[in-house]
């Protein structure tokens, strides 16, 4: 496993802090809105949605991990 991927799991134990092993997309929409992130609702909507290939408004760390890791990296 790589370094960046190893820290990415650690950041989403932060938000998966009851160790569900996901995290809801409700929950990552709101921390992604009240970081300073100027992203319109509708473009994080869509990115969120992408990510949540199965649909189940759960983002497993495999999603989580797409998510954040650029293409060449996974």
């Amino acid at each position: 496993m790589k370094k960046r991927q190893r820290k990415l799991i650690s950041v989403r134990r932060v938000f998966d802090a009851d160790n569900k092993g996901f995290i809801y997309t409700a929950d990552l929409r709101f921390i992604i809105l009240n970081m300073d992130c100027s992203i319109p609702r509708d473009e994080l909507n869509e990115l969120i949605m992408s990510t949540n290939l199965n649909q189940d408004r759960k983002i497993s760390l495999q999603e989580f991990l797409s998510l954040l890791m650029p293409v060449k990296e996974k």
